[in-house]
C-alpha cells in the first residue's frame, strides 16, 4: 500500500509539477507546453545528474578495489549503464575502471 501511494505521488509530481493546483483553470499552461519548457532544463541538468553519480561511483568502486567487498558484479552493471548514457562516465570507466572491475 505504501509503495502504491508513493508511485502515486511521484507521478502526479511528475505530470503537474507539484500537487495542489488545478492545471484546468484559466491561466494554467497546458500539459504540452509546461513539458517543452522543461525539456531544455532537464537537458542542462543531465550531465550534472551524471558526473555526481559519476563520482559517486568512483568512491564506491575505490572502495571496493580496496576492501574487497565482493561487488564487483553490480558496480561492473552500473559502469556499463551509465557509460552508454554519458560520454565523461564512459571515459573514465574506459582508462580506470573496465580493466580492475573485470
Amino acid at each position: 500500500m505504501l509503495f502504491t501511494l508513493a508511485r502515486e505521488r511521484i507521478t502526479s509530481l511528475v505530470e503537474f509539477g507539484h500537487i495542489g493546483c488545478n492545471y484546468s483553470q484559466p491561466g494554467f499552461a497546458s500539459f504540452d507546453r509546461r513539458r517543452n519548457f522543461m525539456l531544455p532544463f532537464l537537458f542542462v541538468l543531465f550531465p550534472h545528474y551524471c558526473r555526481t553519480v559519476l563520482t559517486v561511483l568512483g568512491i564506491v568502486s575505490e572502495i571496493e578495489l580496496y576492501c574487497k567487498l565482493n561487488n564487483r558484479e553490480q558496480l561492473l552493471r552500473v559502469w556499463t549503464t551509465l557509460a552508454g548514457l554519458h560520454a565523461d562516465t564512459k571515459d573514465v570507466y574506459q582508462v580506470r575502471y573496465q580493466g580492475l572491475l573485470t
